[in-house]
């Protein structure tokens, strides 16, 4: 029964892993390895419709930015999957 429960654990996981790599991939519109605020509202604009509240994901951007350069603040791909996980986003 455990191993069972495990290998349904395991693939919910890699599922998972898998979908957070292609929704940051999907907002990587220019492809330079990290998430701006433009590309960040824009993901969740068309794939969070229903959810969608511009004022509220730019301050969750806005608070968990973790790359400054002098142009602009970005997400990583691992604080982008701590966003996903921590906000449930992209549930579906």
């Amino acid at each position: 029964m455990m191993i069972k429960v495990l290998q349904v654990f395991r693939n919910t996981i890699e599922k998972t892993k898998l979908y957070v790599i292609n929704a940051f991939a999907a907002s990587d519109l220019d492809g330079n390895g990290m998430c701006n605020l433009e590309e960040f509202l824009i993901l969740n604009k068309y794939i969070e419709s229903d959810k969608y509240d511009e004022d509220k994901w730019a301050d969750i951007f806005e608070d968990n930015a973790d790359i400054r350069t002098e142009e602009e603040r970005a997400l990583s791909f691992d604080r982008f999957s701590i966003l996903c996980m921590e906000y449930n986003l992209f549930s579906d």
